[in-house]
């Protein structure tokens, strides 16, 4: 595979063909009519870019074909490369296109860097195996005439995204188009989608090689000259060996950063394999963080949306902390206090002619039983023997023995219940 880590710039693809919503109707050329009134409109506090809209409610044109696993043609160096994002491919980047700036045209400095380039967002990426698709939502702002005016009359996407070419590729490639090209567009990572026109493109700006022919544009050759992440000016403060993958302006909070000493195959796989991870992580964070902010205003702890609820939870806990210490101390009192119960049971129940070995694991409801029962049978013999017949002899106190007509007999609260 080749060293080279490139910025392209994809030629138009049919995008709305595939959109099955109110307000959209597509003719048999696949070209789209747009009914705005009709077209299903979404509020969103937060959307992503917010800084660039001055709305919370946008347009939502779901399912738009954003790329298909096809080979296109692309200038490099004023000459032809054929070139085929790999179905496969195209199923592992779709993430890296959620909340994708949506432009107009694609941005003069190739690569999103300003917020008045950003004209609404994409969401929703998901590859359709079943149609060799890779689709989205693009939400447009209600309020930008230009945008809604631009997707009328630019009808077709193209997606700017970085990627490694290799010569050849052992995945799943597609059905849509033969693999006779000059090489696979692999490890893709979207920047951008703009909307575009066909056969917009000037020849010096890469397009009009031939009558009906698109070609994209391969921007950058290495890492080096690709200004990934950067303004395009040199900062004596960087790292000369380290690229951030996103654009400044981006508020996705997730960025991506290549060493260009560590370019070798195996590293990039495992570099976009951990992207993936990092990402799932991230995501579940931030739903854990809301969670927590749900949490705490139950419980009328005031935190502001822009702050971080650390230092409230961080509270919380010292607070549970005191407390469970505090029940820690209760416990320890209540165990001693019941240890005392048990040995004063116990020694009744010793009294009471029992084996203490035998009761020593038994706890103070089953001593208690165990003594009034004895208690009990004792009672039952006091009474027995004390009220006997005239010709029975009366009981002694000195050694509790009585006389009988059948001899002597002892009891007392020694004897063998």
């Amino acid at each position: 595979m080749s060293e080279e880590y490139l910025f392209t710039q994809d030629a138009g693809t049919v995008s709305y063909d595939s959109c099955n919503i109110d307000g959209i109707t597509v003719d048999d050329d696949g070209t789209a009519a747009f009914d705005w009134n009709e077209i299903p409109v979404v509020e969103i506090d937060e959307p992503p870019h917010a800084e660039a809209f001055e709305t919370d409610t946008f347009y939502n044109i779901s399912d738009a074909t954003v790329a298909r696993p096809i080979k296109q043609p692309y200038i490099e160096n004023d000459s032809v490369t054929w070139l085929k994002k790999p179905a496969e491919e195209l199923r592992k980047m779709a993430w890296s296109l959620d909340n994708a700036p949506y432009t107009l045209g694609h941005p003069d400095t190739g690569m999103v860097k300003r917020v008045e380039d950003i004209h609404g967002f994409w969401k929703s990426p998901h590859y359709d195996s079943d149609e060799e698709r890779l689709k989205e939502d693009l939400y447009v702002p209600t309020n930008d005439s230009e945008a809604k005016e631009f997707v009328e009359q630019n009808q077709d996407v193209s997606v700017g995204f970085y990627n490694r070419r290799a010569a050849e590729y052992d995945g799943d490639t597609g059905d849509l188009t033969d693999d006779e090209v000059d090489g696979f567009q692999v490890d893709m990572y979207g920047n951008h989608i703009a909307g575009v026109k066909r056969g917009r493109c000037s020849e010096a700006e890469g397009c009009g090689l031939d009558e009906g022919v698109q070609a994209g544009k391969i921007i950058s050759e290495t890492v080096d000259d690709a200004d990934v992440g950067g303004d395009g000016d040199a900062d004596e403060n960087c790292d000369p060996c380290t690229k951030t993958m996103t654009d400044n302006d981006d508020d996705s909070g997730f960025d991506i950063t290549v060493k260009t000493d560590d370019l070798s195959l195996d590293s990039l796989e495992e570099q976009f394999d951990r992207v993936a991870e990092l990402r799932e992580s991230y995501d579940a964070a931030t739903e854990s963080l809301n969670e927590i902010r749900e949490d705490l205003d139950e419980h009328d702890f005031d935190v502001d949306a822009d702050e971080c609820p650390c230092e409230t939870v961080e509270e919380v806990l010292h607070s549970h902390d005191d407390l469970e210490s505090e029940l820690g101390e209760v416990r320890e009192e209540l165990d001693g206090y019941r240890a005392e119960e048990v040995d004063e049971a116990l020694d009744e129940l010793v009294e009471l002619n029992a084996d203490r070995d035998q009761w020593e694991d038994a706890d103070l409801d089953e001593i208690r039983e165990e003594i009034d029962r004895r208690e009990e049978v004792l009672d039952g013999i006091d009474t027995t023997t004390k009220g006997a017949g005239s010709g029975a002899e009366e009981t002694t106190d000195e050694d509790d023995t009585e006389k009988t007509l059948s001899g002597r007999r002892t009891f007392g609260r020694g004897h063998n219940a």
